[in-house]
C-alpha cells in the first residue's frame, strides 16, 4: 500500500511539473528595457533636491545638477550636449517660440527650465502650450541657469542675436 501511494505521489509531482512547465512561458512577463537618456537620471535626482531648497535661485539649480551630473557622466560636455538636445526639441516648435516671445521671455531660457522640470513637462508644453501649462510661473524663467559653454550645443538656427523684449 505504501508503495502505491509513493508511486501516485511521484506521478502527481510529474504531472504538476508538466503543468507548471506548460504555464511558465505564459505567466512570465518580459521586462521592458528603458531607453531613457542618462540626462533624465541626473534631472530626476537634482529636481527634488532643488525643490526643498529655501533659496530657489538659478545658481542653486545649477549646483543641484552639477552635484548629480558627475555620478552619471564622466564628461560635463556630454551632459550639456544631452541636456541641450532636449532644449532643442522645445525650440524646434514655432508655437513654443511665439508663446514665449508674447510673454516677454527668451525661448531658450524657458526651454532650459522646462527641461529641468522633466520629460513629461516637455510633452505637456508641446501639446498644450506654454501659457496653459506654466502660466505665470514662466516669469520665473527669464534668466538662464546653464553655463555659457552649453550654448554651443544649441542648434545653429536657434542661436539668434540678443533678445530685446518689446516695450
Amino acid at each position: 500500500m505504501e508503495k502505491i501511494s509513493q508511486i501516485s505521489t511521484e506521478q502527481n509531482m510529474v504531472n504538476n511539473a508538466a503543468i507548471v512547465d506548460a504555464k511558465a512561458p505564459q505567466t512570465t512577463t518580459r521586462r521592458r528595457r528603458s531607453n531613457a537618456l542618462p540626462v533624465w537620471n541626473v534631472i530626476a535626482q537634482a529636481r527634488p533636491v532643488f525643490n526643498v531648497q529655501l533659496e530657489k535661485s538659478n545658481a542653486v539649480k545649477l549646483k543641484c545638477i552639477e552635484k548629480f551630473m558627475h555620478a552619471t557622466y564622466a564628461d560635463a560636455d556630454k551632459f550639456w550636449s544631452d541636456f541641450m538636445e532636449q532644449v532643442n526639441v522645445l525650440l524646434d516648435s514655432r508655437r513654443f517660440w511665439r508663446e514665449c516671445e508674447s510673454m516677454g521671455c527668451r525661448p531658450e531660457y524657458v526651454a532650459e527650465h522646462v527641461v529641468f522640470l522633466g520629460s513629461a513637462m516637455i510633452k505637456k508644453v508641446l501639446k498644450e502650450g506654454v501659457a496653459r501649462i506654466l502660466g505665470s510661473d514662466v516669469q520665473l524663467y527669464k534668466e538662464r541657469f546653464t553655463p555659457e559653454e552649453a550654448n554651443r550645443f544649441l542648434l545653429d538656427d536657434v542661436k539668434r542675436p540678443a533678445y530685446t523684449p518689446e516695450a
